[in-house]
């Protein structure tokens, strides 16, 4: 099986990609995300003195912290199932708008001398929902914006951002709420989200058309349905998200008990800056873990970084957690924090690989609600009983120990890919997809472009798992509009569908403004072959599918014919 080189200055033209920094749809996503987290940080802190300094109760200032999470539990599944029936962008403004009011109105009760503590825990939980919709909406944007096969460098660039301005938030925060005031400090916060609308509304961005008629949409429980389907029926997703949960457990019971392992293991007191430098520590570490995602994702797969990740976020959890002296917990707290926030940011960058278009809030919100709504807090207040019954070693050796749990889970589940070329041995291709028909002609088909990664993968793959197929260098042997509009019904595809938004060419010829006028896009599609999404693989019954990683394609080739 051969294939012709391209011309190098056409393939240097073709898969040249401008930095994410310069396309304006990310641009903006970016800067929202930053100045919204920025000031949400700056309210982490503000509410709970607020609450504290108007009733000095303790109990109610627990409720601050539940608020953030609770919403997850309750309105999770309905963000999810109304996301995926609205215009996502629209959704976004929404809930940024109300935000805005939401917050805002704070710092204008305290102002008119009319705010009380329901007003202020109302206006905390309130806010925690509305964000939910508009991080439901998110999921969807981001592969619409930047494409699917630069979802890991952009969630990183989204994590790394708002991990840094998190960090500088909270460490502002004290210093504002001194200056105004508690209530004052959440202006901060509504003026962001302000911000936050004004940049979403600017980005361009097209919704794949939905059915119009009232047969083709189902209810609400039955679209929440549908999103929990996929989910588990998705064996490597379900593994992954699992795997996730048992991390944010982790998660919430190492930062919970933080401060008390601090005073009681590490000799560091309460009023010491030092505790201050621990948590640093842990954030900069996930700063470092989301900039090497991209560059491990483009080398590797979601799933055999898991398989490595995990047992050493096991390991080096286990030296923080053991350690007696604080700079030597400071260096791990830093290594596991990379780990840790390279397991989220993978998770979440392979989900939204993955899920279909229309399913990218229902899949997304059910896993958030599973890590922040559900795993995060219950880690939080397992470690504290466990500490109270014994010490708080024994508390934060419940985190290592959830992890650990993690790594043996994806391990049981995927861990023959790493000989099998990842493609876990327990799911193997049926024969069908790789058997040959008549006359010895393949009944796998790929159009790939030589110089993309993702193409280079997928045909790696295919070749180590045996499997025979037709290559189409679709950039050198172009298909003209015919050829287009089979293809997107073997895909049962819309042209908008399928394109690479990002592409130099998008912007030149103005997509994202474009109606939705099927034969006016699949005229561009072959006109300019570059904008089609890569690779395409054609299964032996006619079914085509996009597969952007080695186990999209062993979901794809191990589906019933």
């Amino acid at each position: 099986m051969t294939a012709s080189s391209p011309d190098p200055a056409h393939s240097q033209a073709v898969t040249e990609k401008p930095p994410l920094r310069r396309m304006h749809n990310f641009r903006n996503l970016w800067l929202s995300r930053v100045l919204s987290v920025f000031g949400s940080s700056v309210t982490l802190v503000a509410l709970p003195v607020l609450v504290y300094q108007e009733t000095r109760s303790p109990f109610l200032v627990s409720l601050v912290a539940a608020g953030e999470t609770l919403p997850y539990v309750f309105f999770g599944l309905l963000a999810g199932a109304v996301a995926d029936r609205v215009h996502r962008r629209r959704l976004m403004v929404a809930a940024d708008l109300l935000n805005c009011v939401c917050l805002g109105s704070v710092p204008l009760a305290a102002a008119l001398g009319v705010l009380t503590i329901g007003h202020t825990l109302a206006a905390a939980f309130l806010s925690s929902t509305l964000y939910i919709f508009f991080d439901a909406a998110g999921y969807g944007l981001i592969p619409a914006a930047v494409g699917r096969d630069r979802l890991s460098e952009a969630n990183s660039a989204l994590w790394g951002g708002e991990t840094a301005v998190r960090i500088a938030g909270t460490a502002l925060a004290g210093a504002l709420i001194a200056v105004t005031s508690a209530s004052g400090a959440l202006a901060l916060d509504a003026l962001s989200f302000l911000a936050s609308a004004l940049l979403i509304r600017a980005i361009v961005y097209t919704p794949a058309r939905r059915g119009d008629g009232a047969g083709e949409r189902p209810g609400l429980v039955a679209s929440i349905g549908e999103g929990l389907r996929f989910l588990w029926g998705h064996r490597v997703l379900r593994t992954m998200t699992f795997a996730g949960s048992l991390q944010s457990f982790a998660g919430g019971a190492f930062l919970g008990q933080l401060v008390v392992f601090a005073d009681r293991a590490l000799g560091i007191g309460a009023s010491d800056a030092r505790i201050g430098l621990l948590f640093t520590s842990w954030s900069a570490g996930g700063i470092l873990g989301s900039l090497l995602l991209p560059r491990l994702r483009r080398r590797t797969s979601a799933l055999r970084i898991m398989l490595v990740a995990l047992p050493a976020s096991t390991l080096l959890g286990l030296s923080a957690v053991l350690a007696t002296d604080w700079r030597v917990a400071l260096v791990a707290i830093a290594a596991w924090g990379s780990t840790y926030l390279m397991v989220i940011v993978n998770t979440m960058t392979y989900a939204q690989e993955v899920t279909p278009e229309e399913l990218q809030g229902r899949v997304n919100t059910t896993r958030r609600m599973l890590s922040s709504g559900l795993g995060v807090p219950l880690g939080a207040m397992v470690a504290s009983a466990v500490t109270v019954a014994f010490d708080v070693r024994a508390g934060m050796l419940l985190a290592v120990a959830a992890i650990a749990l993690a790594a043996v889970l994806v391990w049981a589940t995927s861990g023959s890919a790493l000989r099998k070329g990842e493609i876990p041995s327990d799911s193997a291709f049926p024969p069908a997809a790789a058997s040959s028909g008549a006359a010895g002609k393949s009944t796998i088909e790929v159009w790939h472009h030589l110089s993309c990664p993702a193409s280079r993968r997928i045909r790696e793959s295919l070749e180590k798992a045996g499997l025979d197929y037709r290559s189409r260098e679709y950039l050198e042997n172009a298909p003209d509009a015919d050829e287009i509009d089979a293809l997107l019904r073997r895909l049962r595809a819309e042209p908008w569908d399928v394109v690479r938004m990002h592409e130099p060419v998008a912007d030149r010829l103005g997509l994202g403004t474009w109606p939705h006028d099927r034969q006016r896009w699949i005229d561009a599609l072959a006109q300019h072959p570059s904008l089609l999404q890569r690779p395409i693989v054609i299964r032996g019954d006619g079914k085509a599918a996009v597969v952007a990683s080695p186990e999209i394609l062993e979901e794809f080739l191990s589906e019933k014919e």
